[in-house]
């Protein structure tokens, strides 16, 4: 059982059975997607989890303090942990050795078009989160990124089991490279972001979470938003309040 081990050593399997134990079965499915394992679950904020498909505020505030008191249980056994390690023999050189080569953060260098930044996080941050919080840092969202490798080869960062994968070879020098590109909207019913914007038509662009990507100038005209203000913010902010209140559901449906 989940509830056995500290929970950074929880699978997605155990943090299925942790949504379980509260009553929420119906959203393993998105937990299981985005790789939460019992280190990401830590570190999880309110905005991770309205992404991860838990749009009511009960079931957020339900999970929110399940979460606190999981940090409170493992933050208690880590200082265990150290206690015992201070009354016991030193470690070996080459564990001490290990252990000082792995950072607990990493530098990122971003670079999307000629603009270049610099960002610094937590290895142990989950994917969604680090994908907001570049997608923040360069003002930029629906984002394509791309981590450079030891060998100067580039390789897909969509995933958590990439993020992992990048970190693991990244993580010692403590400097990782990411390319960013601007995804283009592709499909059936989709128009290009730039003939939204030009477009003397309303049109709205938005993503799989009801987030505004683009939005045309008539459209910005009729309801008096900037594109700045519009961008970024969620679609039920230009609806009544009757449709906004059952949108998020009218999106998980579809």
């Amino acid at each position: 059982m989940a509830s056995n081990k500290e929970v950074r050593r929880w699978t997605v399997k155990d943090v299925g059975t942790w949504l379980e134990s509260l009553g929420l079965h119906d959203f393993k499915s998105g937990f299981a997607d985005n790789a939460v394992s019992g280190t990401e679950l830590l570190d999880l904020d309110e905005e991770d989890l309205v992404f991860l498909g838990l749009t009511k505020i009960g079931y957020r505030k339900k999970v929110s303090l399940a979460i606190e008191e999981l940090r409170k249980a493992s933050a208690k056994e880590t200082k265990e942990e150290d206690d015992s390690g201070s009354d016991s023999a030193s470690l070996s050189a080459s564990a001490a050795s290990s252990t000082k080569s792995t950072s607990s953060t990493i530098t990122l260098k971003l670079s999307l078009n000629d603009k270049t930044s610099r960002l610094t996080v937590p290895t142990a941050i989950s994917f969604p989160r680090l994908k907001k919080k570049i997608e923040a840092e360069v003002g930029s969202m629906n984002l394509g990124m791309k981590w450079k490798d030891s060998d100067g080869d580039l390789a897909e960062l969509n995933s958590q089991k990439s993020w992992e994968e990048a970190v693991g070879e990244c993580g010692k020098k403590g400097t990782m490279i990411i390319k960013l590109r601007k995804s283009r909207l592709h499909g059936p019913g989709t128009v290009q972001v730039a003939e939204c914007i030009s477009s003397s038509e309303c049109m709205v662009i938005i993503d799989t979470r009801g987030k505004i990507c683009s939005i045309s100038n008539a459209a910005c005209e009729l309801f008096g938003w900037s594109r700045t203000q519009a961008e970024g913010s969620n679609i039920k902010v230009l609806m009544p309040d009757h449709y906004a209140r059952e949108h998020d559901r009218y999106l998980k449906r579809y």
